[in-house]
């Protein structure tokens, strides 16, 4: 295999980040100051790291009686004041009586605004991923986010997580998804009536400030690793057909922190 066609530069298709943190019950305050300081930690982390940016811009919408736009989508570096006064905001969105009434509809017509956000600015940006927020059961959310993206431009969109803050405790057999893009997660997604597109990935955190930390350290890696460099071939099983893994020798093929119960794997590099 010639050289070059292992070389690549890294960091070149980083997504824009929309954020949608959904604010109907049972979300608290304490959720609220989770998600304000676990986003102020990472976009600070982004602004400041060398090299290509990570994150390159970012965008925060609240969905309450209504979607608010509290940071319109732009860059991180050089931004951080905005970010931080708008994440300030955020925390500040349910004492000022913002939450409460009918929010049907709301999530929807936020992920809409976002992408209309998007559009009018596509020429800065490469993909767009959109990341909501939630404390509400996951499958109610995940037909709500079906619906706005049946009406969405899905060639700009990279991805749609729904990331669900919710105690250990309160997950059912049947909530218990894979993170990131793994198949059984696709198929889960799949089985309540989703997309089957790949696009949307719903996500169970335990409700605490540590968890979506870890998880938000997503952001950092590399999001162009879309180059072939090696294929690895099992075999079948009865009724299946073969299964090929195409890897991108630059990154791991699985990152074990997006998988359950991550001490009990070990990446090999």
């Amino acid at each position: 295999m010639n050289k070059q066609q292992l070389t690549r530069n890294q960091f070149a298709r980083q997504p824009a980040h929309v954020v949608l943190v959904d604010f109907s019950p049972p979300f608290g305050n304490d959720t609220s100051c989770q998600v304000q300081q676990a986003l102020q930690d990472i976009l600070a982390l982004a602004a400041n790291i060398t090299g290509p940016p990570r994150v390159p811009f970012f965008g925060l919408f609240a969905i309450g009686t209504y979607p608010e736009a509290l940071l319109p989508l732009q860059a991180v570096r050089g931004n951080l004041s905005k970010i931080h006064s708008a994440l300030q905001e955020l925390r500040s969105f349910q004492r000022e009586g913002l939450v409460g009434g009918k929010t049907a509809g709301c999530l929807g017509q936020g992920l809409q605004d976002a992408m209309a956000q998007f559009k009018r600015q596509q020429h800065l940006y490469k993909q767009l991923e959109l990341m909501v927020v939630t404390c509400r059961p996951s499958n109610i959310v995940n037909k709500e986010v079906e619906r706005a993206c049946s009406v969405l431009d899905m060639d700009v969109l990279k991805k749609v997580q729904v990331v669900c803050m919710s105690q250990p405790e309160d997950l059912g057999a049947s909530d218990l998804y894979l993170m990131e893009d793994s198949p059984t997660n696709t198929a889960a997604s799949g089985g309540e009536g989703g997309l089957n597109c790949g696009m949307v990935d719903v996500v169970h955190l335990d409700n605490d400030g540590v968890s979506l930390h870890q998880f938000l350290k997503g952001w950092l890696g590399d999001s162009g690793t879309d180059r072939e460099h090696l294929h690895i071939s099992l075999p079948g099983m009865a009724g299946i057909g073969a299964l090929t893994l195409k890897c991108d020798l630059n990154e791991r093929i699985l990152d074990p922190t997006h998988l359950l119960q991550p001490l009990n794997f070990v990446p090999i590099l």
